[in-house]
């Protein structure tokens, strides 16, 4: 498609700086350091670009926002690396018949409630615990191992907090799992014990409802 060569065109660039909760660091202030592993780019968005989308723009620019896989799930924030994407863009502009492009730099905001969830616990002497356990006790054949407290991230605070409702979790993993790497992976005969649990959970459930 051919562009006017003194067509102008402005774009904006916002960025979310999300600060890890990690070892107790806070940001000092609303501008994130200049480069920062402890500061992590939560999301990049483009403002006014009308010609190019913003899935163009994202191949232009070296800053990445954060993605959904594991391993992308932490991008440190570089300001020097967003200040030196204006000219990149600038310069993808130019090159594709906008000169006069006007590209400045948005609102760059940190938000420290990113980054990590609230804590949440169901009492190990609830009833819930007490059915999951006698499920899998039925399912696995043997005695259920109860872990009071589970490093890992959900959320769950959601649940006990916000609806009162009880919350467990029944895994399905094992030692060589690999989990959140690239070659994460289960194992069917456990998938399927792990199907039987949670169908006879569902059942019991409904009958002491």
């Amino acid at each position: 498609m051919a562009h006017a060569p003194h067509a102008r065109a402005v774009v904006a660039v916002t960025a979310l700086a999300a600060a890890c909760l990690m070892a107790g660091v806070r940001p000092a202030a609303a501008q994130p350091a200049r480069g920062s592993r402890d500061v992590r780019v939560a999301s990049l968005s483009f403002e006014g670009n009308k010609t190019f989308p913003d899935k163009t723009l994202r191949t232009v620019v070296q800053t990445r926002q954060a993605g959904w896989w594991p391993w992308t799930r932490w991008v440190p924030f570089d300001q020097r690396r967003l200040d030196a994407d204006l000219s990149r863009l600038r310069a993808f502009y130019t090159d594709q018949g906008f000169p006069d492009v006007s590209v400045r730099l948005g609102d760059v905001a940190v938000s420290a409630a990113m980054g990590g969830e609230k804590p949440a616990r169901t009492p190990a002497d609830s009833a819930f615990i007490a059915l999951l356990a006698d499920c899998a006790r039925r399912v696995y054949e043997a005695e259920a191992v109860l872990v009071p407290t589970m490093a890992g991230t959900g959320p769950m605070h959601s649940f006990t907090d916000t609806l009162g409702l009880p919350v467990a979790g029944a895994g399905v993993a094992y030692p060589d799992c690999r989990m959140h790497a690239p070659d994460e992976n289960i194992r069917l005969p456990d998938l399927a014990k792990g199907i039987k649990l949670m169908a006879l959970l569902l059942v019991r459930m409904g009958e002491t409802s």
